[in-house]
């Protein structure tokens, strides 16, 4: 086993504890909900996960089932500046900052817990210079918006009004893009848990500065909408990339 996925004995044995917790979670053992380090064979420098979290799970789409490497085959390799919409723990910015080796990379995530280790992921691969972290959720209205964690550190999203147990800033594109100079971005990538809807809907004052755009779309929002949005605001999107996730959960690469 520790010659597939894992580079080290102790990794493998952390990740081995991490499925005892979660899987008996009566149980009184130690290290709940603490941190953990985590090497793979093919990732330049150590993760950190949480224990019993669904840290690891989202670790293993991005670096292990290689979520978007279909996507990204499509994207050209010279991306300078990358949006990170949903940026979560720091493993999609991890895998940006491996792929394209110039890049800097703006990240937005509204979850504080899940911030505190995209820091420390950002740190241990000595790449925090390269990485301006927004604690924000992207929303298509600037308001101060409640979160809902009943889907797990990856399923963070907005809950209706009053009903959440976190309030957070909730800034726009345009917002965002604006206060780090309204800059060109060669790639956005962009797993908001549902609030692509409204962030899209009406997008056509800062659409035109992205070059390209990889997307999870969540029902009831579809591709087929979001494209017809992204025509509506004046771009004329290219389906480089288009793979159906089940459950109404689609993966989109753009050229816009």
């Amino acid at each position: 086993m520790t010659a597939g996925i894992y580079a080290d004995v102790g990794s493998y044995l952390r990740r081995r504890y991490d499925r005892l917790l979660t899987k008996h979670r009566q149980w009184p053992l130690p290290g709940r909900r603490t941190a953990y380090t985590m090497r793979l064979r093919n990732a330049s420098a150590p993760f950190v996960c949480r224990y019993e979290s669904t840290d690891f799970p989202t670790l293993r789409e991005i670096f292990i089932d290689r979520e978007y490497d279909a996507a990204l085959e499509h994207i050209p390799a010279d991306c300078k500046l990358i949006l990170d919409l949903g940026a979560n723990a720091g493993y999609s910015v991890r895998l940006w900052l491996e792929r394209f080796v110039e890049c800097r990379v703006i990240a937005a995530e509204p979850d504080c817990q899940n911030a505190a280790i995209l820091r420390c992921n950002m740190q241990l691969a000595n790449a925090s210079e390269r990485v301006k972290l927004r604690e924000v959720c992207v929303v298509g209205a600037a308001r101060s918006v409640q979160l809902d964690r009943s889907g797990g550190d990856w399923g963070v999203r907005i809950a209706p009004a009053n009903d959440g147990q976190l309030a957070v800033p909730g800034i726009t594109v345009a917002d965002l893009l604006a206060e780090n100079g309204n800059p060109q971005v060669d790639l956005a990538k962009c797993d908001i848990e549902g609030a692509e809807a409204e962030v899209f809907s009406d997008c056509s004052a800062w659409i035109h500065r992205l070059r390209y755009l990889i997307i999870e779309v969540h029902p009831p929002y579809s591709g087929a909408r979001l494209l017809a949005d992204l025509t509506k605001a004046g771009v004329k999107p290219r389906v480089l990339y288009r793979r159906d996730k089940g459950y109404g959960l689609e993966v989109l690469a753009l050229a816009l």
